[in-house]
């Protein structure tokens, strides 16, 4: 940990006076050192948070005080901690952390335990048993009490709540008009449409904004849409509207791939265009917890764990997500595995919703290093280009033996914000395709467990590359292979549940 707080600040018209009062009030502004070889990656690190509204200061004796006696100063604003981790990535606490009790612990002994500990349960997480969203008095810091508590036969664990950059898994590109390319060839896609093009399928796509306006998007859109809104450092705040959602390109292109609607005479369209959308935003300005990931991967799957007059079947058959860090390793919270557990086993009425999740974009750098996209229950996807290689004009992407398959991901074509189009790279453009692909399957057959239809995708793709795979069909660069909807549909068809 820092000697450094951190304090989020609105943007409005009225920022730059915040930010001065700030300095004059609590503390001087500062710049985060480390050391030489993460130096720039910090800066870079700090710069975003800066943006996103975080004001960054070394505290004066007055507030270094108050901190010290554990007091909240009526007027010192929502503020926390800073750490920096070896890899020169920041983490701002929160004032909360989530803890799970084991499930023969009473609310009685629990009220009791929060109260000793001058802590408050702020909402009860429902995708997992005996789990909240604790909150700590005064100024107390989270990590220390997760650490005290961490020994307690009455809690499973106790896991202090981080804000972190978790940006969009995205290597920009010029924009240019062309051909989808994706769907033609080897994905054999244009002939499993003539069987299914994802009717009856609900697709969620998190990202931290959408076009949810754009015209290929609009019409199959459901009305458990929403975003999740940060209020200051720690309160998430679940917006069930389109009013004030989020507009993003990143997620715009990626709900294209997976979804855009085909023959209404706008744009291209997407792997399964005739699939219903659930769009749901997270993490604006790539700044937030872990824990707005794993809310938002639990109402994808069931709503009511946000909403509790909502009916769980309006929860998403396949979720996707094209977001985390580049080049460093990223630790999977209790919190967000929660989630993921939840989601695939619990989601549609105990089938499982079927989550792919964007690996990352750097050829050198080993999926282990992700433990997000290396968690047995998500898919893991990376790219190729038109003519299936691996090594595309901007590098590749990650590997190892957790890589599901590839996607078309390299000059893939489709929709951007404020109804542009053209061309894009990434492992986040190649998730959603294979999301897609995966709602054509299940279109076909429902029934199909997660655990099915994702034996399915293994087995029905093609072996690319002109490489050897191994004994398992499996390849450390291609997975099991470039997807294909055709078989998959086909294999669907023919899979007894």
């Amino acid at each position: 940990m820092t000697d450094t707080l951190a304090i989020k600040q609105e943007f409005s018209s009225e920022r730059t006076r915040n930010v001065e009062n700030i300095e004059k009030n609590f503390g001087d502004r500062t710049k985060l050192s480390a050391d030489t070889r993460n130096a720039s990656r910090l800066s870079d690190q700090q710069e975003i948070f800066e943006k996103a509204g975080y004001v960054f200061i070394k505290p004066n004796e007055s507030i270094r005080k108050t901190l010290e006696s554990g007091r909240q100063k009526p007027e010192l604003p929502t503020a926390g901690s800073v750490f920096v981790n070896k890899e020169g990535l920041i983490k701002v606490g929160t004032g909360r952390l989530t803890i799970k009790f084991k499930h023969d612990v009473s609310k009685n002994e629990i009220d009791a335990l929060l109260e000793q500990n001058s802590m408050k349960i702020i909402r009860q997480l429902k995708f997992a048993d005996s789990l909240y969203e604790i909150e700590v008095y005064g100024m107390t810091d989270p990590l220390d009490i997760s650490i005290q508590l961490h020994d307690n036969e009455k809690i499973e664990y106790a896991e202090p709540i981080f804000n972190e950059h978790i940006p969009e898994r995205y290597i920009p590109t010029d924009p240019k008009y062309s051909d989808q390319w994706q769907w033609k060839g080897g994905l054999s896609i244009e002939k499993a449409w003539d069987i299914s093009k994802g009717e009856g399928v609900k697709i969620a796509l998190i990202d931290p904004g959408i076009d949810i306006s754009n015209p290929d998007l609009s019409s199959s859109m459901l009305n458990t849409a929403g975003y999740f809104k940060n209020n200051g450092i720690a309160e998430i705040v679940f917006v069930n509207d389109t009013a004030g959602f989020p507009n993003g390109r990143h997620g715009t292109f990626c709900s294209g791939m997976a979804l855009a609607r085909s023959d209404n005479g706008k744009f291209g369209c997407g792997a399964a265009n005739r699939a219903s959308f659930i769009p749901i935003a997270c993490l604006q300005d790539t700044t937030g917890s872990q824990l707005s990931l794993a809310r938002s991967v639990s109402y994808a799957a069931d709503p009511t764990t946000e909403i509790s007059n909502a009916n769980k079947d309006d929860g998403a058959d396949i979720i996707s997500v094209s977001l985390g860090p580049a080049g460093v390793h990223w630790t999977l919270t209790s919190v967000l595995e929660e989630a993921i557990i939840f989601a695939t086993t619990k989601g549609r009425n105990g089938l499982g919703t079927v989550i792919f999740w964007a690996v990352d974009n750097t050829r050198d750098w080993l999926i282990s290093e992700d433990e997000v996209c290396s968690h047995p229950n998500t898919i893991a996807v990376g790219r190729v280009d038109q003519n299936d290689n691996y090594l595309d004009r901007l590098g590749g992407s990650a590997y190892g033996p957790e890589l599901d398959f590839v996607a078309p991901g390299s000059d893939v074509v489709n929709i951007y914000s404020d109804e542009n189009f053209g061309s894009g790279i990434g492992t986040s453009y190649a998730t959603p395709c294979a999301a897609g692909v995966g709602g054509l399957a299940l279109s076909i057959n429902p029934k199909l467990t997660r655990t099915m239809l994702t034996e399915i995708l293994h087995q029905t793709c093609d072996k690319v590359g002109g490489v050897d795979y191994d004994s398992d069909g499996h390849h450390i660069r291609y997975g099991y292979g470039r997807i294909n909807a055709l078989k998959a549909v086909e294999a669907a068809m023919n899979k007894k549940n």
